[in-house]
Formats: C-alpha cells, structure tokens, sequence
C-alpha cells in the first residue's frame, strides 16, 4: 500500500496492532497490515505509469508541475537517487526529494542544522528560467587566472536566478549541496584537480552555499615532494551568498602516506585562497588546528581589507605570535563591524598582549569578544589588558585569558572588575592565581 509521505509517522503507529493483541488472537487482522496486505494485487494503470516515469525521468525530465499534486506525491518517492546533481538542481525543486537524498547519501551522520547562519536571514528559491552558464564560467576563468574582475551580479545565471525571502531555515536542498559540496572538496586529491570540473560544480552549487566547513584536505602524494593543497580560489570568489567560512587544512587519517610535510600550509596555498576572498562578502571566517604563522596571517588580512561585513575572526590553534597579533589589531582597526576574534592556542606573548591593551585603550574599538586561552602572555601582558580595561573597552562584553600564566600578582583584575560596568563575562582559570 502506498502511503503519502505527507502523512505523519505517528499517525500510522496509532492503527498499529500490538504483538500482544496477535498472539492472544492467533490470528492476522489484515485490514491494519499496511505493508503486505495488497502484495500480490498488480499495481494499477497509474501507478505503473508513474513508476515508468521515475525510471526514464533522467532520460526524459518532465516537469513535475505538470502532474497532478497527488501524482507528484507518489512520483517523489520512486524517482531515484542516482539523478546527476545538475539536472536535480534545476528541474527538482521539492523538499522531500532532497530529504531522502540526503538520508540516503549519509545515512549514519546526524541530521543537519538547518538552521540559518547568524548574519544571514534569506534563503534562495528558485525560479524556473535557466540560462546558458558560458558567460558566468568564462567569469570564474578570468578570476582564477588572477583578475580583478568582480561583477558577478549582471548576465544571466545557469542554474538560476535568484530571490530572497525571509526565512530562518535552510531547505533540504540547501543541506545536501551545501554537504555534497563540503564532502567533494575535502575528498579531493591534489593530483586529480581538475580544474573544469570544479568551476561547474561551483556554477550548479552557487545559489545555494551560504555556510562551508571544510573540516580536512588531502595532502599531496608523499613521493611528490609537494605541499601544496587543492586551490581553493574558484570555489571561494564563486558562491556569492557564503557568509560563513572554516577551514582545517591537515589531513585526518594519512596512513601509508605520512609525512611532517603534510600538516604544512604553503604559500601558493594561502595566496590561492586570498584570491578567493577578495571575490567574497563574509561575515564569519575560520581557520582552525592549520599551520598558520605571522607572514600567512599577514597575506590573509591584506585580502580581507577589501571585505565590508566582517564579524568574527577565528584562528584558533595555529601558529601565530606577537607580530601576527599586530597585523590582527590593524585589521580591527579598520574594520568597524568586526567585534570577534578567537585566537585560542597560539604562540602570542607579552609583546603581543600589549598591541591588544593599545587597541582596547581606543575610543573607536567595537571589539565586543576576545579569547586568548592558552596563549603565554605572562604577568606584565596580563597587567597590560586588564589595566586597558579599566582606560578603556567600552564595548568588550567577553574575555577569556584562561591558561595564560598569570600570576597572582595580578591585583589590576580586581581593580579592572570594580571600575569596569561593561564586561560580562571573565574566564582566567588555570592560571597560578593563588587564593
């Protein structure tokens, strides 16, 4: 029996005959046996035809508009799952279809949070005109070849054009390519890069990425001598709603292939990377557990000079010291919209601390949020931030020096908590503080 997947689950557990009932009765209420009871009936003229339909619907892809809602329904679940990712975009616009793609793509991994990001409040629907894409690939070209070029929002769209509407979930469509994406990126090998393919991939996916994790990225074949990872440029200066960006550049499982050179990020890496952002608007951008020092840090601000909406900062875990958190400090100087920055477990001293304490002291700092755990500032570069606090940091809400070998010595903390009406949280466990 088919079952319309608009009803819900619960509903059909409600006529469900318990195993106790069966046994007592020793016998088989089949009118309640929703699943084998019409096992031998031959399927009716409709539904054969809908079923022929979802079996040469890759071949021959009608538009589901032209059913019948109650057709569609039953169309939704036969059509399969093998549906190349370009045609699905464009011509399957129903949320169901992408539910049970996605279940069926990743099956044991959670649900995905469909919530919107924090600074993005639109989702992309879609309408039905499409376009040639050669205009908008031979835009991606000039910018993979180092152009300028950034005007992306005037010619015509492959996969389609684009409205917003005030929504505060993603759609199953959006998780399974935003997901698809992520997984195609990170499963990439250096030595099969290919260059055409990942240019129309970003044209299939464009309208539809608003957030991407790139949680791991292969290293090079340890023979090859090379460090350098899949370019990252095409993928960032392509997807014109990404708002959120994290990325970890080491490998999680090398195996066979294990080399100290595989947890290193090159220069051409990095160089490739802010490319892309300077083709893109984000608001929220991360780089985590990566080998990222004073000089890669200082290319990366150079090219999100250009970006006007930027919030949050993270650059937890890398290798950063005191004259990376110089170039950090001018960055927020100039950007008035950035009041986040995270630099957990970096190698930021004294020197470092203090460039912090001068910025803070400002009266045209907006930062609102700063966590420098486990990053060895001392004494003297404790003093120095908490004595900025009580000068000034008329925004700063949250600070974490947790593990950041203050002593007890550190009297200006108490000082800085009684003069300071502002600061609503302070972290700075783990610390020799005393009693």
């Amino acid at each position: 029996m088919i079952i319309p997947h608009e009803i819900n689950k619960n509903v059909l557990k409600c006529y469900e005959v318990p195993d106790c009932c069966a046994k007592n009765t020793n016998q088989k209420i089949r009118s309640y046996d929703f699943t084998e009871w019409n096992k031998n009936i031959p399927d009716s003229l409709k539904l054969f035809s809908i079923k022929c339909i979802a079996k040469h619907w890759q071949d021959l892809p009608i538009q589901l508009d032209t059913l019948l809602y109650s057709d569609r329904s039953i169309l939704l679940d036969y059509l399969p799952m093998d549906i190349p990712l370009k045609l699905a975009v464009m011509k399957l616009h129903d949320d169901y279809y992408w539910e049970r793609k996605y279940k069926t793509f990743w099956p044991k991994e959670p649900y995905p949070n469909r919530t919107m990001p924090e600074y993005f409040f639109y989702k992309c629907t879609e309408s039905t005109e499409y376009e040639s894409e050669s205009s908008l690939i031979s835009k991606y070209r000039k910018i993979g070849e180092g152009s300028d070029d950034r005007d992306s929002s005037n010619g015509s769209y492959s996969v389609s054009t684009v409205s917003f509407e005030s929504s505060k979930e993603k759609s199953w469509k959006q998780c399974f390519i935003e997901q698809y994406l992520e997984e195609t990126l990170e499963n990439l090998k250096p030595e099969e890069y290919d260059l055409d393919m990942i240019k129309d991939l970003v044209v299939v996916c464009r309208h539809f990425v608003t957030t991407m994790s790139l949680k791991e990225l292969q290293a090079p074949k340890k023979s090859s001598g090379n460090i350098d990872h899949i370019p990252l440029n095409i993928v960032t200066s392509g997807l014109p709603f990404l708002t959120e960006l994290s990325i970890c550049f080491k490998q999680k499982y090398l195996r066979e292939n294990f080399s100290w050179n595989a947890f290193k990020v090159s220069l051409q890496d990095i160089k490739f990377l802010g490319k892309g952002l300077e083709h893109c608007d984000l608001y929220s951008f991360r780089i985590q557990n990566s080998d990222i020092d004073c000089v890669k840090i200082k290319m990366l601000v150079e090219s999100l000079m250009k970006n006007k909406n930027l919030k949050s900062l993270d650059f937890s875990h890398c290798e950063i010291a005191d004259e990376g958190a110089l170039t950090i400090c001018k960055l927020i100087k100039k950007h008035p919209t950035l009041n986040k920055i995270v630099l957990t477990n970096n190698n930021i001293g004294c020197a470092g601390a203090k460039y912090f304490a001068i910025l803070l002291c400002q009266d045209d700092c907006r930062l609102s949020y700063l966590d420098l755990k486990l990053n060895r500032i001392g004494e003297e570069g404790g003093k120095l931030i908490t004595e900025a606090l009580v000068k000034g940091g008329h925004l700063l809400r949250e600070l974490c020096l947790a593990a950041c070998c203050l002593r007890k010595s550190n009297w200006s903390i108490g000082k800085m908590i009684a003069k300071n009406n502002v600061l609503q949280s302070l972290d700075i466990s783990s610390n020799r503080m005393g009693e």
